[in-house]
């Protein structure tokens, strides 16, 4: 029995108090002073949920704080973010915050204004989408004293710098060698093969891995990823094949970004590649099968209309029309723009494909 996968995409910024900046950075001055709560949690839980209205899926992450600044009373608290699926309904958000359980990190978060029929209790949203999370490993005690000098106020626990690598430790990181990486250029999600390299990787055991870029973290915020294991070609002490990662819509998954990889051998070991790998592009997967979508135009893909208000902006239309022309050129994509001026809005299942802001 087939399942039909119906993506709806939204090309506008998720609702927030900064949602504008997820296309340009800003400063930690300003999201820190516009978040209400500022937490150290890590991701337990996640379930996706219809608003009230059954127009839009959200995400709900469950957070158990462990550190807060100016409250000494941890609770769990629940991080509301646009996008998910629930049955056979894929709602995708671009840019948005998808991260697996067990995630750890820094926090900034305001109230969410977004009303859930199964959850009373208060929720919140990242108050500048990602570029308000932190990972763990890029944390400090410089980033803790920046915030409190901000916000006038202490975190129940103060951040202990991190101790330097012992010998030990140094000697363990150098046990790993990364030669080469080929190709240094190559496309996500399109079974593609990325072969490593070099010494110290070890037979293939239950703690080996590959990590990959988080492609959704950019700026201050570096996150990977451990490639899912199905992806594993081959093993061995020299040499390691792996299948580059997709973003996958049934896991939320995000897949590979360009950038530096790490190698973890069987006894935890860790190595960053000197090199750095461009991924070319990252392509929907659902288990590692290509995402085909709905034949919507009978061209194999979706015509897009613009917005009233997108249409009397030119250079906007401008852009928009390189920026598709692009995708066609270089990864064959079904989108088309029709050229249209329509009164409609994104945020209802109205029959309408619309560009707007």
């Amino acid at each position: 029995m087939s399942k039909t996968l119906l993506i709806t995409f939204f090309l506008i910024f998720p609702l927030s108090i900064l949602g504008n900046c997820l296309s340009v950075p800003i400063s930690l001055e300003e999201k820190a002073s516009s978040s209400s709560k500022i937490v150290e949690a890590e991701i337990i839980e996640k379930q996706c949920f219809w608003n009230e209205q059954q127009t839009h899926i959200y995400t709900a992450y469950t957070l158990q704080v462990s550190n807060e600044l100016g409250n000494n009373d941890f609770e769990t608290i629940t991080l509301l973010e646009k996008g998910g699926t629930i049955g056979e309904i894929t709602e995708l958000v671009y840019p948005s915050f998808q991260m697996p359980t067990g995630t750890k990190g820094l926090f900034l978060l305001s109230e969410s204004q977004i009303s859930i029929s199964e959850i009373s209790e208060t929720t919140y949203q990242l108050t500048a989408g990602s570029q308000s999370f932190y990972t763990e490993e890029n944390t400090s005690v410089q980033l803790f004293t920046e915030i409190e000098t901000i916000k006038q106020q202490t975190f129940a626990t103060p951040k202990k710098q991190k101790p330097k690598p012992t010998e030990n430790t140094t000697k363990a990181q150098q046990a790993i060698i990364i030669n080469s990486i080929i190709p240094q250029t190559i496309s996500a999600g399109t079974g593609d093969v990325l072969t490593i390299s070099g010494s110290g990787f070890l037979a293939q055991g239950p703690n080996s891995k590959i990590q990959f870029r988080n492609p959704d973290l950019y700026g201050a915020t570096i996150g990977y990823l451990d490639a899912p294991q199905s992806h594993i070609v081959s093993w061995t002490d020299t040499e390691i094949k792996i299948r580059v990662p997709g973003r996958d819509i049934l896991t939320a998954h995000a897949g590979a970004g360009s950038g530096r990889i790490k190698v973890i051998n069987n006894l935890g070991q860790i190595k960053p590649s000197t090199q750095q790998i461009t991924v070319s592009h990252n392509i929907m997967v659902a288990n590692e099968t290509p995402v085909q979508l709905i034949n919507d135009n009978n061209f194999g893909g979706y015509t897009f209309d613009y917005n009233n208000n997108l249409a009397q902006n030119t250079q906007a239309v401008q852009a928009l029309e390189r920026g598709i022309q692009a995708w066609q050129n270089n990864i064959l994509s079904p989108f088309v723009l029709g050229g249209q001026s329509v009164n409609a809005d994104c945020d209802f299942q109205d029959g309408y494909n619309i560009i707007s802001f």
